[in-house]
This record gives C-alpha cells, sequence and structure tokens, in this order.
C-alpha cells in the first residue's frame, strides 16, 4: 500500500481530521463560534487534499485505466477482436 501514489493523500487526509477533531474538543463547549470556525477550516484543508493530488472522486483509478487504455488502442487502431 505504501507504493500506491494515493498513500500520502490518505494519510494527510487522516492527520487533518484527527487534528481538527483534537482541536474541536480543546476549545471546549464553551466557545461554538470557535469550534465552527475550525470544523471549517479543517474540513476546507481535507478537501484541498485530494485537489492538490489529482485525485477525481467520480472516477475511480481502475476506470480511468481502462479508458486510457480502450482509447489509446482507438488511436493506434488495433482492434483485439
Amino acid at each position: 500500500m505504501s507504493g500506491d501514489d494515493n498513500f500520502l493523500p490518505l494519510v494527510l487526509i487522516n492527520t487533518l481530521g484527527i487534528a481538527g477533531i483534537v482541536m474541536w474538543h480543546i476549545q471546549g463547549g464553551n466557545r461554538p463560534t470557535g469550534r465552527l470556525i475550525v470544523q471549517i477550516l479543517f474540513l476546507t484543508g481535507m478537501s484541498l487534499v485530494p485537489f492538490m493530488a489529482s485525485i477525481a472522486p467520480h472516477q475511480p483509478d481502475g476506470i480511468a485505466r481502462l479508458q486510457r487504455l480502450l482509447t489509446s488502442r482507438k488511436r493506434s487502431g488495433r482492434n483485439d477482436r
């Protein structure tokens, strides 16, 4: 799994999530606006990680590889049937 391209973004998202939970608890219950701001900031950071890593949420890796394979075969004129 450590050789996978998506390993570092996964670790970063989990780390940001845990840090956000810890910060949210440290602030205490008497600061609801501060807690909301912390949630928004950490959620924004967690959303930017896959974007910066070019991970498309709507297209799994296996499908993207299959589409590249099929389009390269169409361009080269190869047809295996």
